[in-house]
């Protein structure tokens, strides 16, 4: 097969990437142009006395003209929306390329004539000093020859070119997004891609039909903006100030008719259930409340290992007093392996490598992590999947894994789920003790820690919740920081604060050995709540209980 030449490459290309670079590229020509003009007023402008022009003020008003288009029609759009938006948005998406590739490159070809239109009315004859093509001071008598009529051709060149390219941001936006991506869920910069292009497709309408009845003032006798034919000079102003009125009232028209959703971010596994029915037919799907315990439980003790270029692994470490949590792990997903991973420690692991398995977890995981330091770990995880499943996509014939799209935000927890059982499961602990002071007295305590500054909102955002639910209106516990560097507790001291945490952990059992640390704990507490304590023999039997209560 014939090897395309250079010039056919970048002259009909439709890659959104090589038509990022056309416009980039484009676009520095026309910044050097506005640039130079920039000097030229710069200099005009560096002494009380004409340095440039010689007294000449048309020729300046002619410069600021040229350098006004050239810079926001031939620089910043081309640059911000073709440039960076061609090159980003459809990869921010998911998308292989823009909706309308042909319509990509036609857009950009408006350009180029619209510069030579800039350049030829800067100079030519006297030039185009009318600024925005005002009128009365760009109509026939003021300006007469064609170098306003080589202004406004190149308006409408650009705005051409800007509007085939706003449908296309905003088809392919709409059309064009990956599977599971929803529009809330969209990175700010195609959001602002999608209304910079909603807001161009608005206003370049009513710009180009303002320069239309210009144009045909000066070269058809018609009277829109002369005075004398009976028209209006400023009906310029009111064209965009009509079409403004217009689009706003239907706009908040449609906001007062229909109901506004409010999409509150939570825990979302559909993506995950569609691919796990897919890939395992005939296992059972885990079920909400143990997903969102699964969640938490490895944001304490799970793991996302890279260890060699793309040798990853998914990884839950456990003593044998806890090998039973594996199993329950293994049992609801039905996948990865337990294995031994130190007889002198007497450890195990649940331990996850298959590939399909892995994406599962990328799934399971994408933007349902609540703590910031295990989400980063994550994404870092995730590009690595994405990048193999990139390379060797056609060789292993892995058609059905699509690259996923890292979520970069972090969800926060609720009464309403799992996410807190699992997550104290791995990091939280249940302690009584007698105080030295008093041997009648005793201290019960819940403690969860978490390592890192910015984890603590996280642990700020857990006592929020409890002081909302149980703490009629009184704070149950304070965010102290631990003896070690970077680290907090979640501290609640006290019966009756700590009493009242049962209420959670009755709707959500904690599933490891600390459900039956809460046991005991619930049975000191009580014991204490009866002022049992008091009895020196039934303290004796809580003072043992207190000793055991995480053994």
């Amino acid at each position: 097969m014939k090897q395309m030449s250079y010039m056919t490459r970048w002259t009909y290309s439709t890659s959104h990437k090589d038509m990022a670079m056309t416009y980039l590229m484009y676009g520095m020509m026309s910044a050097m142009m506005g640039t130079g003009m920039s000097v030229m007023m710069r200099a005009e402008l560096s002494n009380g006395n004409s340095q440039f022009f010689h007294g000449n003020n048309h020729a300046f008003n002619v410069i600021i003209t040229g350098h006004a288009m050239a810079m926001i029609f031939l620089f910043v759009m081309p640059v911000t929306m073709g440039a960076f938006g061609n090159f980003f948005l459809p990869m921010m998406i998911g998308a292989v390329d823009m909706a309308f590739a042909r319509l990509n490159n036609i857009s950009f070809w408006c350009l180029p004539p619209g510069l030579v239109c800039i350049m030829c009315s800067v100079t030519m004859e006297n030039g185009a000093g009318t600024g925005w093509t005002y009128p009365p001071l760009s109509s026939m008598g003021s300006h007469s020859g064609p170098s306003v009529d080589l202004a406004m051709f190149a308006l409408h060149l650009t705005s051409i070119s800007s509007l085939l390219g706003a449908m296309n941001f905003m088809v392919t936006v709409f059309n064009m997004r990956t599977m599971g991506l929803h529009m809330m869920n969209m990175p700010l910069f195609v959001w602002a891609m999608f209304f910079t292009a909603f807001l161009l497709l608005l206003s370049l309408p009513v710009l180009t039909a303002g320069v239309t009845l210009l144009l045909m003032d000066r070269n058809f006798n018609t009277g829109f903006y002369e005075v004398g034919a009976g028209g209006d000079p400023i009906t310029y102003e009111h064209t965009f100030l009509m079409m403004f009125i217009y689009y706003s009232t239907s706009f908040l028209t449609i906001i007062n008719n229909k109901d506004i959703y409010m999409h509150n971010k939570s825990f979302n596994f559909d993506l995950f259930l569609f691919y796990f029915k897919q890939f395992y037919p005939n296992s059972k799907q885990p079920d909400m409340s143990f997903l969102q315990w699964f969640i938490g439980f490895t944001e304490g003790d799970g793991c996302f290992v890279l260890s060699k270029r793309y040798d990853l692994s998914f990884v839950i470490t456990q003593s044998n007093r806890d090998l039973n949590m594996l199993n329950y792990i293994k049992n609801n997903l039905n996948m990865g392996n337990i294995v031994m991973q130190s007889k002198k420690n007497n450890t195990y692991r649940y331990l996850m490598r298959s590939k399909k398995d892995l994406y599962l977890m990328c799934l399971l995981f994408n933007g349902n992590i609540v703590l910031p330091t295990k989400n980063m770990r994550f994404m870092q995880f995730l590009n690595r999947l994405n990048e193999y499943f990139y390379k060797y996509n056609k060789t292993l014939n892995i058609d059905n894994f699509k690259l996923m799209i890292p979520y970069h935000y972090c969800v926060l927890p609720s009464m309403d789920n799992a996410w807190m059982t699992g997550f104290m499961d791995a990091e939280g602990c249940f302690s009584c003790s007698i105080l030295s002071n008093h041997h009648a007295n005793f201290r019960a305590r819940f403690i969860l820690s978490q390592k890192w500054d910015i984890n603590k909102y996280v642990l700020e955002h857990i006592l929020s919740l409890f002081n909302f639910n149980y703490g009629d209106n009184k704070s149950l516990g304070s965010i102290v920081p631990h003896s070690s560097n970077d680290t907090w507790e979640l501290r609640i001291n006290g019966v009756n604060n700590c009493l009242k945490l049962s209420h959670y952990f009755i709707k959500y059992p904690l599933k490891s050995n600390k459900n039956m640390s809460f046991n005991k704990f619930m049975r000191m507490l009580n014991k204490m709540n009866n002022k049992e304590h008091l009895d020196p023999k039934i303290r004796n039997n809580m003072k043992l209980l207190c000793k055991n209560i995480n053994n």
